[in-house]
């Protein structure tokens, strides 16, 4: 004798229904999950950007200052960050 199972399956592939519904719905989220998602956003509050702190010296400040500017950087951040990356 076939199980209530499969009964129900033949049933609902004869009335053209999902076999299985769990297909359209969402996993529940684990615990570690949610641990996961929640030290993500904790980091993106604590460190939203990376900083550098660095000094220059005058006579660099300034060239970096022109260059930025003739690049058509808004800020000489935005330079030292494209530089950095590119190293």
């Amino acid at each position: 004798m076939p199980f209530k199972r499969d009964i129900s399956i033949a049933n609902s592939i004869e009335k053209g229904e999902a076999i299985n519904k769990q297909e359209n719905e969402k996993p529940a989220a684990t615990p570690k999950h949610e641990e996961i998602t929640n030290l993500k956003a904790f980091q993106k509050k604590k460190n939203p950007k990376k900083t550098y702190n660095f000094s220059l010296h005058e006579d660099v400040r300034e060239k970096l200052t022109v260059e930025y500017k003739k690049r058509g950087y808004s800020s000489a951040s935005e330079l030292i960050e494209d530089i950095i990356k590119a190293l």
